[in-house]
Parts: C-alpha cells; structure tokens; sequence
C-alpha cells in the first residue's frame, strides 16, 4: 500500500478481501499443508507428537492435523532412525555407543519417540537401521 501510496482508513477490509480470494483460489489449503510438512518431517526425523504439536503451534486446527497424520506413510520408526542418523546416534554413533546409550535413549525421548520405539532404534545395527531406511524387508 505504500508504494503505491494507497490510503485506506482500514487496512483491514482490504487484507480479509485477499485472504478470502486466496482461500477461494486454492492458495490456502491446511489440510495440503500439514501433508507437505508431515512428509517432510519423517525424513528430518520428527515424530508424529512432535509434528502434530508443530502444525497446531503454527495456528493448523486440531482435527486437520489429525486427519493429516492418518492419512500420511508417516513412519515413525522410519523418522525414529533419521532422526538417529542426522544426531549420529545409536547405530549411527561413531564411537563410545555403549557408553553414551543413556544420552542417546533421553535424546530421542526428547524428540518425541516412545520409549519402546526409541530403545528399539538404539538397539539396531548399522545395517539393519540402513535396511529399514531404504525400505528392505526383515529378513
């Protein structure tokens, strides 16, 4: 508005007038959104808690996101072990796995994965973490 040197006693009007085209237009799409975010967050190693609390933060409703999360390949064990691999944990650890398996456990529980899932993950061997990362199946 300012650079075309518009001036509007209530910006408000106009700003409800874009938002209602853009909704109209396809531009807004929450249910499209949390999808987007959710399939992106299993790779950076987020879990569904953590995504879900995420997408209700940044204002997506409630019913949406769980909607979203049923819907999606959401894996947490997949996310559970990329999240391993980018903090180098379990059997990502380069070093001292044994000895750290306790900061390794919190870490994970902090992020969100259950406890089940994340003694699980720290008990994996190198290659059957990579297996399941690339989709193998058990043996």
């Amino acid at each position: 508005m300012q650079e075309r040197e518009w001036e509007l006693d209530d910006p408000s009007a106009l700003i409800e007038q874009v938002v209602l085209w853009c909704s109209e237009h396809g531009f807004v799409d929450d249910e499209a959104y949390c999808q987007s975010r959710i399939r992106v967050g299993q790779t950076k190693g987020k879990s569904q808690a953590r995504l879900s609390q995420e997408l209700v933060f940044k204002g997506a409703d409630k019913d949406v996101v769980s909607s979203a999360l049923e819907e999606s390949e959401h894996d947490d064990q997949k996310a559970a072990l990329y999240y391993a691999r980018r903090r180098g944990l379990g059997p990502f650890a380069r070093k001292d796995r044994e000895e750290k398996h306790d900061k390794h456990l919190a870490s994970l529980l902090r992020a969100g994965f259950s406890y089940s899932l994340a003694k699980q993950t720290l008990e994996y061997s190198f290659d059957e973490a990579q297996d399941i990362l690339l989709g193998f199946p058990a043996d």
